[in-house]
């Protein structure tokens, strides 16, 4: 499941109406949401965010102009939770203010746990070969680099990529009894 929720923000009173996915996303039990825009940021809205997300609601409220963000969401047992925020459709009142935005939110947790986890692992193959006296690389059957420590390998991995194994191995091993 995509675990998306759509909203309406009634900008001149600052009140929300949310789809029953919304409330799964951030946590929120049904029966004690306001609808108050001010309730939820202060509630709900990571500490570290809120500055972003009240930016993101002032562009709106002032400028007409919706802006799409990440942010984190905390629920009320202390879960963090990542999300994507969308704006859709801005309707103006006659006077020609901001006075309805349609939008949606998206879980995005899973996809920022593995990004992280991503990173991790390659912060820590860095840092194991960079304490090796020799290069590594790693290159997947296409002869692309998918890993490289070292800038002159990684250059000579890019010149190879057209070359025979053979021939790129014997470069390799020539940069290794330079020392470079």
């Amino acid at each position: 499941m995509s675990n998306i929720g759509s909203w309406i923000w009634h900008v001149q009173t600052n009140y929300l109406e949310w789809s029953e996915q919304m409330y799964v996303i951030f946590g929120i039990d049904k029966e004690k949401f306001t609808g108050d825009l001010a309730d939820v940021t202060t509630t709900a809205i990571h500490p570290d965010d809120r500055a972003v997300v009240e930016a993101s609601n002032h562009a709106v409220s002032e400028e007409g102009n919706p802006i799409p963000l990440e942010y984190r969401v905390v629920w009320p047992d202390g879960t963090v939770r990542w999300v994507w925020g969308e704006a859709g459709e801005l309707q103006l009142d006659k006077f020609g203010n901001p006075e309805i935005l349609t939008g949606i939110v998206q879980d995005i947790t899973e996809r920022k746990l593995a990004e992280q986890e991503l990173q991790d692992k390659t912060n820590l193959l860095s840092s194991v070969t960079g304490s090796y006296p020799a290069y590594v690389g790693v290159v997947n059957q296409d002869f692309v680099i998918e890993f490289a420590d070292g800038l002159e390998l990684k250059k000579t991995w890019f010149d190879c990529r057209r070359a025979h194994w053979v021939d790129c191995r014997h470069r390799i091993s020539a940069l290794r009894r330079r020392n470079i």
